[in-house]
Protein backbone atom coordinates (compact mmCIF):
# COMPACT_ATOMS: atom_id res chain seq x y z
CA UNK A 1 0.00 0.00 0.00
CA UNK A 2 3.01 2.26 -0.55
CA UNK A 3 1.67 4.37 -3.22
CA UNK A 4 -1.96 5.05 -1.27
CA UNK A 5 -3.73 7.76 -2.21
CA UNK A 6 -5.94 9.48 0.94
CA UNK A 7 -8.12 11.93 -0.83
CA UNK A 8 -5.61 12.75 -3.58
CA UNK A 9 -2.74 13.30 -1.75
CA UNK A 10 -0.16 10.49 -2.26
CA UNK A 11 0.90 8.82 0.83
CA UNK A 12 5.30 8.90 1.58
CA UNK A 13 6.35 5.44 -0.15
CA UNK A 14 7.88 4.09 2.98
CA UNK A 15 4.59 4.77 5.12
CA UNK A 16 1.82 2.21 5.82
CA UNK A 17 -1.89 2.67 6.43
CA UNK A 18 -4.77 1.20 8.19
CA UNK A 19 -8.15 1.90 8.98
CA UNK A 20 -8.62 3.81 12.04
CA UNK A 21 -10.58 1.46 14.12
CA UNK A 22 -7.39 -0.73 14.00
CA UNK A 23 -5.35 2.27 15.58
CA UNK A 24 -7.71 3.61 18.08
CA UNK A 25 -10.85 3.25 20.36
CA UNK A 26 -13.73 5.52 19.26
CA UNK A 27 -16.31 6.04 22.54
CA UNK A 28 -15.19 3.60 24.79
CA UNK A 29 -16.11 5.38 27.84
CA UNK A 30 -19.26 7.40 28.86
CA UNK A 31 -20.61 9.17 32.21
CA UNK A 32 -22.59 6.53 34.63
CA UNK A 33 -26.18 7.28 34.87
CA UNK A 34 -25.84 6.75 39.09
CA UNK A 35 -24.40 9.70 39.00
CA UNK A 36 -25.08 12.55 41.89
CA UNK A 37 -27.47 14.43 40.91
CA UNK A 38 -25.55 17.55 42.78
CA UNK A 39 -22.46 16.42 41.23
CA UNK A 40 -20.71 19.28 39.06
CA UNK A 41 -19.44 19.07 35.84
CA UNK A 42 -17.97 20.88 32.92
CA UNK A 43 -20.13 20.16 29.60
CA UNK A 44 -18.18 20.73 25.71
CA UNK A 45 -20.83 20.99 23.30
CA UNK A 46 -20.26 20.93 19.65
CA UNK A 47 -20.16 24.58 19.71
CA UNK A 48 -17.31 24.66 22.15
CA UNK A 49 -14.81 23.82 19.46
CA UNK A 50 -14.00 26.28 16.38
CA UNK A 51 -13.31 25.06 13.29
CA UNK A 52 -9.46 25.88 13.94
CA UNK A 53 -9.47 23.32 16.70
CA UNK A 54 -8.85 26.04 19.47
CA UNK A 55 -11.78 25.77 22.56
CA UNK A 56 -14.56 27.62 24.22
CA UNK A 57 -14.60 27.46 27.86
CA UNK A 58 -16.40 24.62 29.02
CA UNK A 59 -19.93 25.43 30.33
CA UNK A 60 -20.26 24.48 33.93
CA UNK A 61 -23.45 22.68 35.49
CA UNK A 62 -25.06 20.17 37.95
CA UNK A 63 -25.01 16.92 36.73
CA UNK A 64 -29.16 17.46 37.29
CA UNK A 65 -29.07 19.89 34.36
CA UNK A 66 -27.07 18.58 32.19
CA UNK A 67 -28.45 17.88 28.73
CA UNK A 68 -29.23 14.05 28.15
CA UNK A 69 -26.16 13.83 25.30
CA UNK A 70 -23.94 15.15 28.18
CA UNK A 71 -22.31 11.75 28.16
CA UNK A 72 -18.99 11.16 26.77
CA UNK A 73 -15.33 10.66 28.84
CA UNK A 74 -12.07 11.44 27.48
CA UNK A 75 -8.47 10.95 28.48
CA UNK A 76 -5.90 13.52 28.00
CA UNK A 77 -4.32 13.06 24.49
CA UNK A 78 -7.84 11.38 22.67
CA UNK A 79 -9.59 13.54 19.98
CA UNK A 80 -12.89 14.87 19.82
CA UNK A 81 -14.33 14.86 16.08
CA UNK A 82 -17.83 16.31 15.80
CA UNK A 83 -20.04 13.51 14.45
CA UNK A 84 -23.11 16.33 13.71
CA UNK A 85 -22.52 19.67 11.33
CA UNK A 86 -19.87 18.04 10.05
CA UNK A 87 -18.77 21.15 7.74
CA UNK A 88 -18.31 22.64 11.45
CA UNK A 89 -14.74 20.82 11.70
CA UNK A 90 -15.16 20.98 15.42
CA UNK A 91 -12.12 18.85 15.96
CA UNK A 92 -10.39 19.41 19.37
CA UNK A 93 -7.25 17.63 21.04
CA UNK A 94 -8.03 16.94 24.62
CA UNK A 95 -5.62 18.40 26.79
CA UNK A 96 -4.94 18.57 30.54
CA UNK A 97 -7.46 21.93 30.52
CA UNK A 98 -10.66 19.45 29.35
CA UNK A 99 -9.18 16.20 30.15
CA UNK A 100 -11.64 15.79 33.03
CA UNK A 101 -14.73 17.20 30.87
CA UNK A 102 -18.01 15.79 29.78
CA UNK A 103 -18.37 15.33 25.84
CA UNK A 104 -21.35 15.56 23.80
CA UNK A 105 -22.77 12.50 22.36
CA UNK A 106 -22.30 14.69 18.92
CA UNK A 107 -18.14 13.83 19.55
CA UNK A 108 -16.64 10.72 18.67
CA UNK A 109 -14.04 10.50 21.38
CA UNK A 110 -11.17 8.80 19.57
CA UNK A 111 -8.40 7.34 22.15
CA UNK A 112 -5.26 6.23 20.26
CA UNK A 113 -3.72 3.10 20.57
CA UNK A 114 0.33 2.10 20.67
CA UNK A 115 0.88 2.70 17.25
CA UNK A 116 -0.63 6.10 16.73
CA UNK A 117 1.48 9.27 18.57
CA UNK A 118 -1.44 11.17 19.97
CA UNK A 119 -1.03 14.70 18.64
CA UNK A 120 -0.33 12.77 15.28
CA UNK A 121 -3.87 11.34 15.17
CA UNK A 122 -5.31 15.08 15.93
CA UNK A 123 -3.23 16.54 13.05
CA UNK A 124 -4.52 13.31 10.77
CA UNK A 125 -8.15 14.30 11.82
CA UNK A 126 -7.60 17.89 11.21
CA UNK A 127 -5.95 17.07 8.17
CA UNK A 128 -8.29 18.33 4.45
CA UNK A 129 -8.25 14.59 3.51
CA UNK A 130 -9.52 13.58 6.41
CA UNK A 131 -12.18 16.37 6.78
CA UNK A 132 -13.44 15.95 3.38
CA UNK A 133 -13.73 12.02 3.94
CA UNK A 134 -15.72 12.65 7.22
CA UNK A 135 -18.05 14.93 5.20
CA UNK A 136 -18.68 12.52 2.14
CA UNK A 137 -19.77 10.00 4.50
CA UNK A 138 -22.21 12.23 6.43
CA UNK A 139 -25.33 12.18 5.60
CA UNK A 140 -28.30 14.61 5.79
CA UNK A 141 -28.08 18.25 4.48
CA UNK A 142 -29.14 21.13 7.02
CA UNK A 143 -28.02 18.73 10.21
CA UNK A 144 -25.06 16.07 8.25
CA UNK A 145 -24.31 13.62 10.50
CA UNK A 146 -21.68 10.58 10.68
CA UNK A 147 -21.65 7.34 12.19
CA UNK A 148 -18.77 6.73 14.81
CA UNK A 149 -18.21 3.19 12.92
CA UNK A 150 -17.40 5.52 9.72
CA UNK A 151 -14.82 7.50 10.95
CA UNK A 152 -13.36 4.17 12.08
CA UNK A 153 -13.92 2.77 8.88
CA UNK A 154 -11.45 5.62 6.72
CA UNK A 155 -7.69 5.02 6.11
CA UNK A 156 -5.15 6.62 8.12
CA UNK A 157 -1.19 6.78 7.21
CA UNK A 158 1.25 5.33 10.01
CA UNK A 159 4.52 6.08 9.98
CA UNK A 160 7.45 5.07 12.29
CA UNK A 161 6.55 6.68 15.94
CA UNK A 162 9.42 8.47 16.31
CA UNK A 163 9.13 9.94 12.71
CA UNK A 164 5.06 10.61 14.20
CA UNK A 165 6.15 12.46 17.06
CA UNK A 166 8.93 14.35 15.02
CA UNK A 167 5.86 15.65 12.72
CA UNK A 168 3.53 16.46 15.62
CA UNK A 169 6.38 18.49 17.57
CA UNK A 170 7.09 20.54 13.96
CA UNK A 171 3.62 21.16 13.13
CA UNK A 172 2.60 22.10 17.09
CA UNK A 173 5.45 24.85 16.30
CA UNK A 174 4.28 25.93 12.89
CA UNK A 175 0.73 25.68 13.84
CA UNK A 176 1.90 28.18 16.75
CA UNK A 177 3.56 30.61 14.68
CA UNK A 178 0.72 30.65 12.54
CA UNK A 179 -1.81 31.05 14.60
CA UNK A 180 0.64 34.29 16.41
CA UNK A 181 0.00 35.75 13.30
CA UNK A 182 -4.01 35.26 12.25
CA UNK A 183 -4.33 36.40 15.84
CA UNK A 184 -2.23 39.57 14.99
CA UNK A 185 -4.30 39.75 12.31
CA UNK A 186 -7.73 39.70 13.67
CA UNK A 187 -6.42 42.05 16.62
CA UNK A 188 -5.68 44.59 13.70
CA UNK A 189 -9.22 44.22 12.38
CA UNK A 190 -10.99 44.83 15.26
CA UNK A 191 -8.50 47.95 15.71
CA UNK A 192 -9.83 49.05 12.56
CA UNK A 193 -13.45 48.75 13.71
CA UNK A 194 -12.80 51.19 16.70
CA UNK A 195 -10.62 53.30 14.40
CA UNK A 196 -13.56 54.03 12.41
CA UNK A 197 -16.03 54.47 15.34
CA UNK A 198 -14.09 57.25 16.63
CA UNK A 199 -13.41 59.03 13.10
CA UNK A 200 -17.30 59.01 13.38
CA UNK A 201 -17.64 60.21 16.71
CA UNK A 202 -15.44 62.96 16.08
CA UNK A 203 -17.36 63.75 13.12
CA UNK A 204 -20.65 63.87 13.72
CA UNK A 205 -21.14 63.39 18.17
CA UNK A 206 -19.33 66.21 18.93
CA UNK A 207 -20.36 69.67 18.05
CA UNK A 208 -17.64 71.47 16.44
CA UNK A 209 -18.41 74.88 14.74
CA UNK A 210 -20.65 77.49 14.40
CA UNK A 211 -24.43 77.01 13.17
CA UNK A 212 -24.44 73.52 15.28
CA UNK A 213 -27.74 72.55 16.63
CA UNK A 214 -28.32 69.13 18.49
CA UNK A 215 -31.97 68.14 17.36
CA UNK A 216 -34.53 64.96 17.40
CA UNK A 217 -34.41 62.87 14.51
CA UNK A 218 -38.18 64.09 14.01
CA UNK A 219 -37.51 67.36 13.14
CA UNK A 220 -34.87 66.73 10.71
CA UNK A 221 -36.34 62.94 8.79
CA UNK A 222 -39.75 61.50 8.02
CA UNK A 223 -39.75 58.49 9.83
CA UNK A 224 -41.98 55.29 8.15
CA UNK A 225 -41.72 51.78 10.08
CA UNK A 226 -42.62 49.32 7.49
CA UNK A 227 -45.18 46.31 7.80
CA UNK A 228 -44.51 45.08 4.58
CA UNK A 229 -43.81 41.09 5.46
CA UNK A 230 -41.62 38.12 3.15
CA UNK A 231 -44.89 36.94 1.43
CA UNK A 232 -46.62 37.07 -1.65
CA UNK A 233 -50.57 37.12 -1.82
CA UNK A 234 -53.03 37.19 -4.68
CA UNK A 235 -54.33 40.26 -5.88
CA UNK A 236 -50.89 42.32 -4.55
CA UNK A 237 -48.12 44.39 -6.80
CA UNK A 238 -44.97 41.92 -6.94
CA UNK A 239 -42.01 43.63 -5.35
CA UNK A 240 -38.51 42.88 -4.42
CA UNK A 241 -38.37 43.52 -0.63
CA UNK A 242 -35.35 45.08 0.90
CA UNK A 243 -35.21 42.61 4.51
CA UNK A 244 -33.54 42.93 7.26
CA UNK A 245 -30.27 40.86 6.65
CA UNK A 246 -30.01 43.61 3.78
CA UNK A 247 -29.26 46.29 5.75
CA UNK A 248 -27.51 44.73 8.05
CA UNK A 249 -24.75 43.26 6.15
CA UNK A 250 -24.68 46.21 3.58
CA UNK A 251 -23.66 50.09 3.94
CA UNK A 252 -25.36 50.83 0.69
CA UNK A 253 -28.71 49.93 -0.79
CA UNK A 254 -29.03 49.94 -4.57
CA UNK A 255 -31.38 48.19 -7.26
CA UNK A 256 -28.47 46.17 -8.91
CA UNK A 257 -28.35 44.20 -5.94
CA UNK A 258 -30.23 40.85 -5.15
CA UNK A 259 -33.58 40.86 -3.12
CA UNK A 260 -36.37 38.87 -2.18
CA UNK A 261 -39.53 38.70 -4.52
CA UNK A 262 -42.40 39.39 -2.43
CA UNK A 263 -45.89 41.73 -2.47
CA UNK A 264 -47.39 44.56 -1.12
CA UNK A 265 -50.36 46.76 -1.75
CA UNK A 266 -50.06 49.66 -3.57
CA UNK A 267 -50.69 51.93 -0.29
CA UNK A 268 -47.54 50.23 0.79
CA UNK A 269 -45.43 50.54 -2.17
CA UNK A 270 -46.33 54.63 -1.74
CA UNK A 271 -45.36 54.09 2.08
CA UNK A 272 -42.28 52.09 1.87
CA UNK A 273 -40.69 52.56 -2.01
CA UNK A 274 -37.11 53.39 -1.55
CA UNK A 275 -36.16 56.70 -2.96
CA UNK A 276 -32.73 58.16 -3.30
CA UNK A 277 -31.33 59.05 -0.13
CA UNK A 278 -33.46 57.24 2.16
CA UNK A 279 -31.54 56.12 5.28
CA UNK A 280 -32.70 52.14 6.78
CA UNK A 281 -32.33 50.94 9.98
CA UNK A 282 -32.48 47.79 12.23
CA UNK A 283 -35.60 48.47 14.15
CA UNK A 284 -36.21 45.13 15.83
CA UNK A 285 -33.45 42.25 16.86
CA UNK A 286 -32.23 39.64 19.38
CA UNK A 287 -29.64 41.83 21.01
CA UNK A 288 -30.53 45.89 21.75
CA UNK A 289 -26.48 46.34 20.08
CA UNK A 290 -28.03 44.97 16.60
CA UNK A 291 -30.36 48.10 16.77
CA UNK A 292 -30.02 50.57 15.08
CA UNK A 293 -27.91 49.62 12.02
CA UNK A 294 -27.82 51.67 9.22
CA UNK A 295 -27.61 51.39 5.41
CA UNK A 296 -27.68 54.26 2.87
CA UNK A 297 -30.18 54.08 -0.08
CA UNK A 298 -27.84 54.97 -2.99
CA UNK A 299 -30.33 54.97 -5.71
CA UNK A 300 -34.19 54.49 -6.04
CA UNK A 301 -36.32 51.67 -7.84
CA UNK A 302 -40.25 51.59 -8.09
CA UNK A 303 -40.28 47.88 -7.53
CA UNK A 304 -37.68 48.11 -4.11
CA UNK A 305 -39.78 48.14 -0.74
CA UNK A 306 -38.51 48.26 2.54
CA UNK A 307 -39.57 45.01 4.62
CA UNK A 308 -40.52 44.25 8.04
CA UNK A 309 -38.46 44.78 10.90
CA UNK A 310 -36.73 48.51 9.63
CA UNK A 311 -37.21 51.57 9.61
CA UNK A 312 -37.20 54.33 6.74
CA UNK A 313 -35.59 57.60 7.79
CA UNK A 314 -36.83 59.71 4.53
CA UNK A 315 -34.25 63.13 4.90
CA UNK A 316 -35.83 66.54 4.81
CA UNK A 317 -33.75 68.12 2.28
CA UNK A 318 -33.55 71.54 3.51
CA UNK A 319 -32.27 70.36 6.91
CA UNK A 320 -30.19 67.01 6.66
CA UNK A 321 -28.13 65.54 3.80
CA UNK A 322 -28.43 61.53 3.55
CA UNK A 323 -25.37 60.42 3.46
CA UNK A 324 -24.18 62.60 6.65
CA UNK A 325 -27.62 61.21 8.20
CA UNK A 326 -26.39 57.58 7.66
CA UNK A 327 -23.20 58.67 9.18
CA UNK A 328 -24.49 59.68 12.20
CA UNK A 329 -26.99 57.25 12.44
CA UNK A 330 -23.73 54.65 12.26
CA UNK A 331 -22.21 56.29 15.32
CA UNK A 332 -21.86 54.50 18.61
CA UNK A 333 -23.42 57.96 20.08
CA UNK A 334 -26.87 57.80 18.07
CA UNK A 335 -26.76 53.81 18.41
CA UNK A 336 -25.93 53.87 21.85
CA UNK A 337 -29.07 56.21 22.35
CA UNK A 338 -31.38 53.44 20.53
CA UNK A 339 -29.86 50.87 22.35
CA UNK A 340 -30.37 51.84 25.73
CA UNK A 341 -34.10 52.87 24.49
CA UNK A 342 -34.77 49.06 22.79
CA UNK A 343 -38.05 46.98 25.02
CA UNK A 344 -38.26 43.18 25.34
CA UNK A 345 -36.79 39.64 26.81
CA UNK A 346 -35.71 37.32 24.07
CA UNK A 347 -35.97 39.68 21.28
CA UNK A 348 -35.93 43.53 21.40
CA UNK A 349 -37.23 46.45 19.55
CA UNK A 350 -37.63 50.14 19.34
CA UNK A 351 -41.24 52.25 19.06
CA UNK A 352 -41.49 54.80 16.68
CA UNK A 353 -41.64 57.60 19.24
CA UNK A 354 -38.09 56.33 20.38
CA UNK A 355 -36.03 56.90 16.69
CA UNK A 356 -38.33 60.30 16.42
CA UNK A 357 -36.70 61.45 19.75
CA UNK A 358 -33.33 60.10 19.08
CA UNK A 359 -30.76 63.04 19.31
CA UNK A 360 -28.65 64.29 16.29
CA UNK A 361 -26.16 66.89 15.74
CA UNK A 362 -26.91 68.69 12.75
CA UNK A 363 -24.64 71.66 11.44
CA UNK A 364 -25.11 73.16 8.07
CA UNK A 365 -26.39 71.54 4.98
CA UNK A 366 -22.59 72.29 3.24
CA UNK A 367 -20.67 71.60 6.08
CA UNK A 368 -22.77 68.14 6.62
CA UNK A 369 -22.06 66.89 2.95
CA UNK A 370 -18.36 68.46 3.06
CA UNK A 371 -18.14 65.76 6.73
CA UNK A 372 -19.79 62.90 4.30
CA UNK A 373 -17.64 63.23 1.36
CA UNK A 374 -14.39 63.07 4.11
CA UNK A 375 -16.11 59.83 5.70
CA UNK A 376 -17.04 58.28 2.15
CA UNK A 377 -13.08 59.09 1.51
CA UNK A 378 -12.09 57.02 5.29
CA UNK A 379 -14.21 54.49 4.66
CA UNK A 380 -13.15 53.54 1.36
CA UNK A 381 -9.25 53.51 2.76
CA UNK A 382 -10.16 51.85 5.89
CA UNK A 383 -12.42 48.99 4.38
CA UNK A 384 -8.94 49.00 1.85
CA UNK A 385 -6.88 47.77 4.81
CA UNK A 386 -9.39 45.50 6.18
CA UNK A 387 -10.01 43.46 2.84
CA UNK A 388 -6.18 42.99 2.62
CA UNK A 389 -5.84 41.98 5.99
CA UNK A 390 -8.32 39.43 5.60
CA UNK A 391 -7.16 38.05 2.57
CA UNK A 392 -3.69 37.62 5.07
CA UNK A 393 -6.35 35.78 6.92
CA UNK A 394 -7.47 33.39 4.84
CA UNK A 395 -4.02 32.61 3.19
CA UNK A 396 -3.02 31.78 6.57
CA UNK A 397 -5.48 29.06 7.23
CA UNK A 398 -4.85 28.25 3.61
CA UNK A 399 -1.85 27.62 4.46
CA UNK A 400 -2.46 26.04 7.73
CA UNK A 401 -4.14 22.97 6.51
CA UNK A 402 -2.08 22.93 3.44
CA UNK A 403 1.07 21.93 5.96
CA UNK A 404 -0.98 19.68 8.23
CA UNK A 405 -2.19 17.72 5.01
CA UNK A 406 1.22 17.59 3.98
CA UNK A 407 3.19 16.81 6.93
CA UNK A 408 1.07 14.02 8.05
CA UNK A 409 1.25 11.87 4.36
CA UNK A 410 4.65 12.81 4.21
CA UNK A 411 5.28 15.11 1.38
CA UNK A 412 6.73 17.89 3.55
CA UNK A 413 9.43 16.92 5.18
CA UNK A 414 10.22 19.38 8.32
CA UNK A 415 14.27 18.58 8.31
CA UNK A 416 13.93 19.90 5.33
CA UNK A 417 11.38 23.28 5.44
CA UNK A 418 12.01 25.13 2.44
CA UNK A 419 13.61 28.58 2.35
CA UNK A 420 10.67 30.13 0.27
CA UNK A 421 8.01 28.50 3.22
CA UNK A 422 10.46 30.89 5.34
CA UNK A 423 10.01 33.83 3.34
CA UNK A 424 6.02 33.64 3.11
CA UNK A 425 6.23 33.48 6.61
CA UNK A 426 7.55 36.86 6.84
CA UNK A 427 5.79 38.14 4.49
CA UNK A 428 2.67 37.28 6.78
CA UNK A 429 4.83 38.78 9.46
CA UNK A 430 4.89 42.64 7.38
CA UNK A 431 2.36 44.95 8.92
CA UNK A 432 -0.16 45.74 6.46
CA UNK A 433 0.23 49.28 4.99
CA UNK A 434 -0.18 53.03 6.95
CA UNK A 435 -3.54 54.12 6.55
CA UNK A 436 -3.11 57.43 4.84
CA UNK A 437 -6.26 58.70 5.88
CA UNK A 438 -6.59 62.96 6.29
CA UNK A 439 -7.64 63.82 9.72
CA UNK A 440 -11.40 65.55 9.85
Amino acid sequence: MTDALLGGSRLHPHWSTKRLRYLASINDRKLSDSMPADAPLRYMDISSVNGDGSRQEPEEMLFENAPSRARRLAREGDTAIATVRTYLKAIAFVDEGVRDCIWSTGFAIVSPGAELHPRFLYYIARSSWFVAEVRRRSVGVSYPAVNADDIADILCPVPPLDEQRRIADFLDDEIARLDELAQLRSRLHAYLEERWQAIVWSAVATRDGVGWVTLPLKQVAEIRVSNVDKKSVDGQTTVRLCNYTDVYYRDTIAPDQQFMAASATREQIESFRLRRGDVIITKDSETPDDIGEPAFVAESAPDLVCGYHLAVLRPRSDAIDGRYLHWSMSSSWLRGQLAARATGVTRFGLRTEVIANALVNVPPVDEQRRIADLLDREKEQNDAVASRLERQMKVLEERRQALITAAVTGQLDPSSYSVSALAARRWLSSPPPRNSTSRI
